[in-house]
């Protein structure tokens, strides 16, 4: 069997996200959480947490007050979503989100 080059893809991307943000995992897929990179800006603080569809949390950062024009929150992992599921990540203020990592089709839970 020929092996398969395995690339890195955006899972989630978000601009001023407030709320949740999901990417759904079909059948067939399984998803591998790789890197979660969190952006806030001058504010007074929020929660921001990432989570799978049965609702178990496995990565989570409470910001404090943000006095400077950025602050970076980076998570690094290996969290494993087979389908069908959901990879979110919810916050309770406003931050630009970005995760990565793999969806591998063909992959048994």
């Amino acid at each position: 069997m020929a092996s398969v080059p395995i690339y890195s893809r955006i899972l989630i991307s978000s601009s001023g996200l407030t709320g949740t943000a999901t990417l759904d995992v079909p059948a067939g897929f399984t998803v591998v959480v790789r890197d979660i990179d969190v952006v806030a800006g001058i504010s007074v603080g929020g929660l921001v947490y990432a989570y799978g569809g049965d609702g178990t949390k496995f990565a989570a950062y409470n910001f404090g007050t943000v006095s400077l024009d950025f602050t970076l929150w980076s998570w690094r992992g290996r969290q494993v979503l087979p389908g069908p599921d959901t990879f979110n990540i919810t916050t309770d203020f406003a931050c630009d989100v970005r995760a990565s990592g793999y969806l591998l089709s063909g992959v048994a839970p």
